[in-house]
């Protein structure tokens, strides 16, 4: 009816509508996000980091990005979004079924054998709950790892992974300014944030290092060789990077997306 000018967001169902129909419509913008898995490293069975690195490569993120968000939300293999402060990850977690056999057997569990079924606890929203029932069948498929997806409200699923009330559970961040430490921040030990409850003192003597120092290049180069060491020992698992996706009528000027996700709604006007 001409009668909305933007929504905060839209089902991914109705992307490929947009794109076939109303492009002009359809906004995607880049946001500073970055969605992943976080492992219970505080107990068994996620305090063995090979069976932690093998869960982290038995992925086909590329088929996960098409297949559950039509392309939309770039597949991740790092924590920190990419340009963020002049800053992209040079380190990545591979997709590689083939070394995840080789260490879910290392850990112990060849054929996900002697391993009981998983709990994952997961947004109740559309891209998180489909995402994880992807998983479940490349898990089960390509491992013969066995989980269930448990369905909670954000409020709840949170609180479970501050208390450490969980095994596997699916999170997020949203950078707060545009810089990697946002990001990698959340990994230091005793960090508020860090729901894995992982530590490296290796790690956490990095960022201090990035904090002390006024050379931003140094800077950069410290938070490469934190992340590399983070993802080494995987105590998260990348998923993906999320843009705002969003309707938007044509009568809207102006319109931009921070990479924060702000709108400066002061230099949006109407204009059929």
């Amino acid at each position: 009816s001409g009668q909305l000018h933007a929504t905060y967001s839209i089902p991914m169902s109705r992307v490929s509508v947009y794109r076939d129909h109303r492009p002009s419509d359809l906004g995607i913008d880049r946001v500073l996000s970055s969605f992943y898995l976080f492992f219970n490293v505080t107990r068994p069975p996620f305090d063995n980091m090979k069976l932690r690195q093998a869960l982290a490569c038995a992925l086909d993120r590329d088929a996960l990005s098409r297949d559950v968000t039509k392309g939309v939300y770039p597949p991740a293999h790092c924590l920190t979004a990419p340009g963020s402060g002049g800053y992209t990850c040079r380190s990545g977690i591979p997709d590689d079924f083939g070394k995840a056999r080789r260490l879910l057997a290392e850990a112990g569990y060849p054929g996900g054998r002697g391993l009981p079924p998983i709990e994952v606890q997961c947004f109740e929203s559309e891209v998180p709950m489909r995402m994880m029932e992807a998983i479940q069948a490349m898990w089960l498929k390509e491992l013969g790892v066995r989980i269930t997806i448990a369905q909670l409200e954000v409020k709840t699923l949170y609180a479970n992974q501050q208390n450490k009330n969980y095994t596997m559970g699916f999170s997020g961040w949203i950078a707060d300014f545009a810089d990697p430490e946002t990001f990698l921040g959340t990994m230091v030990t005793g960090g508020g944030n860090n729901y894995a409850g992982w530590s490296n003192k290796e790690f956490d003597s990095l960022l201090d290092q990035a904090a002390d120092t006024s050379d931003n290049q140094l800077r950069l180069e410290l938070f490469q060789r934190a992340e590399a060491i983070m993802l080494g020992e995987a105590p998260l698992i990348p998923l993906f990077f999320q843009p705002q996706v969003y309707a938007i009528s044509p009568a809207v000027h102006g319109w931009t997306t921070t990479v924060v996700g702000f709108h400066e709604f002061n230099r949006i006007w109407l204009e059929r």
